[in-house]
């Protein structure tokens, strides 16, 4: 499996390719993102590739399992992973994000080893009502605010990219990465030919998926530092030893003793 970083790859931050096992990031869109953020857009393609599936529950479950508990405040991260990204334009995303909440609920449940909490109940319910839902329920349940009761009008339906695109931008990066092209890759590279100003270059998975941990502000230049990685405060912890000030607390009282 690889990573790789290319360009003409539309709204979404990062996308697979199993044929070819590549998790491409979208030059474009992808490293605006904060560096725990880009962690689970990652991980959640690569589950595509290494459980060899379709289904983005599954991946995101993969994504989430990796990253559980690996620094501080994991869960939230992977709540808002999904929040940030999904546009929410059907209720299969919506899913993903009760998805989401119910993994973080029992990871922290069973980190505490205690019962789980009430939100969890909820969270199957509201489960078992999405999946429930038709397509244009949804829709009309999205327009509705909850604070005054109006309704907006139903968004427009944007038309989903050809399939033809998806196939293009793969056989576009194979060519830039000097990939051996088969007779089919070469057809479609006459009907869509590769853009002038494609971009593709092949980046390390520790590159990518280098360990989060926190970074005190003296050990880091603020000129190298993105606001992306700066997301999250930096948190140091100094140990302080008071033996010496215990010392010379208790040679002042052996002195006032020894005076009286």
């Amino acid at each position: 499996m690889r990573y790789t970083a290319t360009n003409y790859m539309g709204s979404t931050p990062a996308t697979s390719y199993q044929s070819s096992r590549t998790v491409c990031l979208n030059l474009d869109l992808y490293f605006n993102y904060p560096r725990q953020i880009r962690h689970l857009i990652a991980l959640h393609e690569e589950g595509h590739i290494a459980l060899n599936t379709d289904s983005e529950i599954e991946a995101d479950n993969y994504a989430f399992r990796k990253i559980s508990g690996t620094f501080p405040g994991s869960h939230s991260w992977a709540i808002l992973s999904v929040s940030r990204v999904l546009p929410f334009i059907n209720k299969d995303q919506y899913i993903r994000l009760l998805n989401m909440y119910k993994n973080a609920l029992i990871a922290e449940t069973y980190e505490r080893n205690g019962p789980l909490p009430y939100e969890a109940s909820y969270i199957d319910k509201e489960l078992q009502r999405a999946r429930s839902l038709s397509e244009k329920e949804y829709a009309e349940m999205n327009t509705v605010d909850p604070a005054t009761g109006d309704t907006s009008p139903i968004p427009p339906h944007v038309a989903p990219v050809g399939p033809f695109v998806q196939i293009a931008r793969e056989t576009w990066m194979k060519k830039k990465l000097g990939d051996p092209l088969t007779g089919y890759d070469l057809t479609i590279l006459d009907k869509y030919p590769m853009p002038e100003d494609f971009e593709a270059y092949q980046v390390k998975r520790d590159d990518v998926l280098s360990t989060i941990t926190d970074i005190a502000p003296s050990t880091t230049s603020p000129a190298t530092t993105s606001s992306a990685d700066m997301a999250v405060p930096a948190i140091t912890t100094t140990v302080k030893s008071n033996f010496w000030w215990y010392a010379a607390a208790a040679l002042v009282l052996i002195l006032i003793i020894s005076d009286k």
